[in-house]
């Protein structure tokens, strides 16, 4: 057995065994892995074609994201969906490059940042590994491609950034992910985000049901990651723990009630677009009306969870050759 990232072969711990899986703790690099490090690319289709597969897995994203989104984004809409780290991706991506500037998003998924980052006016370019997104957002008017990193199409642009949120845990060979990006995207700004260790959910004693493999294959800590970065070829690495804030509490059941309370749909026709393209924009009222009610509720919740040294959902990392 070896450590994914610092390629230790001992001082390893159990740290916890689901299903046919072990999970270990790198006493070196404090990173937790898989064993074994299986990796079913075909899994990430079902999860996406088919909302029975991620609801039978308990999960909260995949398919249940790609029916809230796959019907488009209104434009100027994009900033009330985004989590905090994407936020802060946004800022950092102003304060670096021009509008014009094209971003890639590996991992694209539903597509929400690829909105936000239309909104904000750069040029999105989306890779996944699942088909079913990439022909959801294909069919939306966005550049995305099926497929790894090895599989980047020769006619794209050299992005000046790149963005990977919450991907790294789902790889079995991070380390090898990482080198390809710093040495086939040498001027590239990276950033990227996966979970944070000190995440308020784990507040609660538990784990998210994501957090597990075949799903998760890794969990990481700032000097894991700070290791991989760096033995992958970046110099400059800045990691970021975003505060708790109360928009991002999940699990008491109120996005459900407000979206029963929500769901009636409206389409409206873009005066801009000559085509009339209809827009289904009831998801993005929930987000907005649950965020209100979020920030009235779990205020004095969020500010207990801050005190207590929580953070927010994921740590951000900022990476430059």
């Amino acid at each position: 057995m070896q450590c994914p990232v610092c390629d230790s072969k001992s001082g390893f711990t159990e740290v916890e065994r689901f299903r046919n899986f072990k999970i270990w703790r790198c006493e070196f690099c404090e990173l937790q892995f898989s064993d074994p490090m299986s990796y079913d690319g075909k899994l990430y289709d079902q999860l996406y074609s088919d909302s029975r597969v991620t609801r039978s897995h308990k999960y909260s994203g995949f398919a249940l994201q790609l029916d809230r989104w796959g019907k488009g984004i209104p434009k100027g809409q994009g900033k009330y969906v985004l989590k905090s780290y994407e936020r802060l991706a946004i800022t950092i991506l102003q304060q670096h490059f021009s509008r014009e500037g094209y971003i890639l998003d590996i991992g694209c998924g539903a597509g929400r940042f690829l909105s936000a980052l239309r909104d904000w006016g750069f040029q999105p370019l989306g890779m996944d590994i699942a088909l079913e997104p990439v022909r959801v957002l294909g069919r939306l008017g966005f550049d995305v491609t099926c497929g790894t990193i090895e599989n980047y199409p020769k006619e794209w642009p050299v992005p000046k950034a790149i963005t990977v949120f919450e991907v790294l845990e789902h790889l079995s060979e991070p380390l090898d992910f990482l080198s390809t990006l710093a040495n086939q995207f040498f001027s590239s700004l990276l950033i990227l985000s996966v979970p944070s260790p000190k995440r308020w959910f784990l507040w609660r004693g538990k784990r998210e049901p994501e957090d597990y493999p075949p799903n998760h294959l890794t969990r990481w800590t700032e000097k894991a990651l700070q290791i991989a970065l760096g033995r992958a070829g970046y110099t400059k690495i800045e990691i970021k723990f975003l505060p708790v804030k109360p928009t991002e509490i999940t699990g008491s059941g109120l996005g459900e009630i407000m979206s029963l309370l929500t769901s009636s749909p409206v389409n409206v026709s873009s005066r801009e677009d000559s085509n009339k393209e209809k827009y289904w924009i009831h998801p993005v009222k929930t987000e907005r009306c649950l965020g209100f009610v979020k920030k009235v509720l779990y205020a004095p919740l969020a500010w207990y969870l801050n005190a207590r040294g929580f953070s927010g959902a994921s740590m951000l990392a900022l990476a430059e050759r």
